[in-house]
């Protein structure tokens, strides 16, 4: 200044480039099912710091920080869990090096929920041969809230049918039927439920009774007797 006084300050710039990041897995708006892995991986590099030195941070918006382990000295930073919770995330990688400079990507998934088991019944109970079996299941219910579905399958041991009726045509005296339902939300299946139940024996039918003469009878008459007797389980009918 005009007396000859100076003063003097600095400001320090660091000059350098933040960390090289390109994401491998998962693509953007993956799905996957709840409980099945998910590969996390990437690609890390900078140009003054090795790959195994630089800080590699993933984390999600809903559960928070996922992993942290070091990127291998060939650059790839991978992990991979099966214990994401259902609903939309948003991932975040990072790659921060020693001058701190930060390189990131942001990843949305889909993690879908798994319908939960249902209960089935068959009716009628107990089932005779003549009767078509009928199985109900209901009571799944899928987290995110989509309509769920069955599938059913009927199993002999031997013969196996869809659907959930099973005609008379494939039952018979004795034989133990299983049928299985699965759930379904539409993109995966839950857990199955099943429900067994064994063919009854179905009663003879006595029709077509018939006694001789059948007026004018006195003591001294022999009568005669007649009947045919049919059984849903036996055949063919007999007459008496």
């Amino acid at each position: 200044d005009e007396v000859g006084a100076t003063c003097s300050d600095f400001i320090s710039y660091m000059v350098g480039s933040p960390p090289s990041l390109v994401v491998d897995s998962p693509l953007a708006d993956a799905l996957y099912n709840e409980g099945e892995a998910v590969l996390f991986m990437a690609m890390v590099s900078d140009s003054e710091d090795q790959p195994e030195e630089l800080s590699v941070s993933w984390e999600s918006d809903q559960d928070g920080v996922l992993s942290t382990d070091p990127a291998s000295s060939d650059g790839v930073a991978q992990f991979a869990t099966s214990s994401l919770s259902h609903g939309n995330h948003i991932i975040t990688v990072s790659a921060t090096d020693s001058d701190g400079l930060t390189a990131s990507e942001l990843i949305p998934l889909t993690i879908n929920a798994i319908p939960t088991q249902p209960s089935i019944t068959i009716d009628p109970l107990p089932a005779y041969t003549a009767d078509e079996l009928l199985a109900t299941a209901n009571g799944s219910l899928d987290p995110d809230g989509q309509v769920v579905s069955y599938t059913y399958s009927w199993s002999d041991g031997q013969s196996s049918v869809s659907g959930p009726s099973l005609a008379s045509s494939f039952t018979s005296k004795g034989e133990s039927w299983t049928v299985t339902a699965i759930p379904s939300d539409g993109i995966t299946q839950g857990p199955a439920a099943t429900a067994s139940i064994v063919i009854d024996n179905t009663a003879p039918v006595v029709s077509n009774t018939l006694i001789t003469p059948s007026s004018g009878v006195t003591t001294s008459h022999a009568l005669g007797c007649a009947a045919t007797i049919t059984d849903p389980d036996e055949t063919p009918s007999s007459s008496v």
